[in-house]
C-alpha cells in the first residue's frame, strides 16, 4: 500500500470512530432523557397514588362517621366492620382521632343493643387501632428470646387450653424491678424479691389465644394475637396490642376496656375490680 492509501484507509477509520463515538454520545443523551422523563412520570405517578389513597382514607372516614351517627341503624354496623377490615387489609392509615370519636359510638351502642352486628363492629374499631399500633409501639427488633437470659424474671402464661397456640417470647434491656415488665395473676407476685427485671416481654404469635382475665400486667407487648376478656378482674399498666385481634364480653367491663384500648393508644393502662 502506497503512503497516500496508508494515510487515506487510518484516517478514514479514525473519522469512522470519531463518527460512532458521536453516535454513541447522541444515543446515551437520549436514553438518559428517556430515562429522566420516566422516572419523573414514576414519581408522578407515585405522588398521585398518594394523594388518591389520602383521599380515599378521607371518605372511608366520612362514611364511617356517616354510619357511626346511626350505629344501630339496619346495616350501618355490618358496613362500618367493611370499610375497617378493608382498610386494615390494604395498610390504610385513617384519621386515628375520628376514628376514635365513630369507634366510641359504637362500642356505647353495641352494649345494650340486640344486633350484635353493633358490637362486633366495635370490636372491629380496636381491631383497626390496634394495626395503627405497628408503627407506634417500642422497638423490638434488638429484644432477646426469653430462655437465652439467666436472669430469674418470672412471667406466668396466661394461654386459652381450648387453643392451639404457638408464640415467641423475647424481652428487652435490663432494669430495675420497680420499671421492669409484670405479667403475673393477681395477689400472686412472682418476682418480689428480685432487683433487677426485663423492661418489656414481647408475646408474639399468630396462632394464640390470650386471656387477660386475672392478670396483672405491666410493659407488656402483645402482637398478633387474638385477646379475649371476659369482663373480670384485670390490672394493666403500660401494655401494648399490636395488630391484634380482641374478643370482649359485651357487658359494662368490656364496654370500659374496649373504650380504653381504642382512646388510650398505643398504650393501655386499665384496671377492672371485678
Amino acid at each position: 500500500m502506497s503512503i497516500l492509501g496508508w494515510v487515506y484507509f487510518y484516517s478514514t477509520d479514525y473519522i469512522g470512530l470519531l463518527a460512532d463515538k458521536k453516535i454513541d454520545t447522541k444515543l446515551q443523551s437520549a436514553i438518559e432523557k428517556i430515562d429522566g422523563k420516566h422516572q419523573s412520570t414514576t414519581d408522578k405517578l407515585d405522588a398521585l397514588g398518594q394523594r388518591v389513597a389520602k383521599i380515599e382514607g378521607k371518605l372511608d372516614v366520612l362514611k364511617i362517621q356517616t354510619l357511626a351517627t346511626q350505629p344501630q341503624k339496619r346495616g350501618n354496623a355490618k358496613k362500618t366492620s367493611e370499610i375497617l377490615s378493608a382498610a386494615k387489609k390494604e395498610g390504610a392509615k385513617l384519621d386515628p382521632e375520628l376514628v376514635i370519636d365513630a369507634g366510641k359510638q359504637f362500642i356505647s351502642a353495641g352494649v345494650s343493643s340486640s344486633n350484635p352486628d353493633v358490637w362486633n363492629a366495635a370490636l372491629a374499631f380496636l381491631d383497626y387501632r390496634s394495626f395503627l399500633n405497628v408503627a407506634l409501639a417500642p422497638p423490638t427488633d434488638k429484644f432477646a428470646p426469653i430462655g437465652k437470659d439467666p436472669l430469674p424474671w418470672k412471667f406466668f402464661m396466661n394461654v386459652k387450653p381450648r387453643d392451639k397456640f404457638q408464640f415467641t417470647l423475647t424481652t428487652g434491656a435490663r432494669v430495675p424491678a420497680e420499671r421492669a415488665a409484670v405479667l403475673e395473676a393477681i395477689g400472686s407476685p412472682l418476682n418480689a424479691a428480685e432487683k433487677v427485671g426485663h423492661e418489656f416481654l414481647l408475646i408474639a404469635g399468630p396462632s394464640t389465644t390470650w386471656s387477660l382475665d386475672g392478670l396483672k400486667m405491666k410493659n407488656i407487648i402483645f402482637k398478633d394475637t387474638k385477646i379475649i376478656y371476659e369482663g373480670g378482674r384485670v390490672e394493666m399498666e403500660n401494655v401494648y396490642f399490636v395488630n391484634c385481634t380482641f374478643e370482649v364480653t359485651r357487658r359494662p367491663n368490656g364496654q370500659n376496656f374496649a373504650s380504653s384500648v381504642l382512646a388510650s393508644a398505643p398504650a393501655t393502662t386499665f384496671h377492672s375490680g371485678s
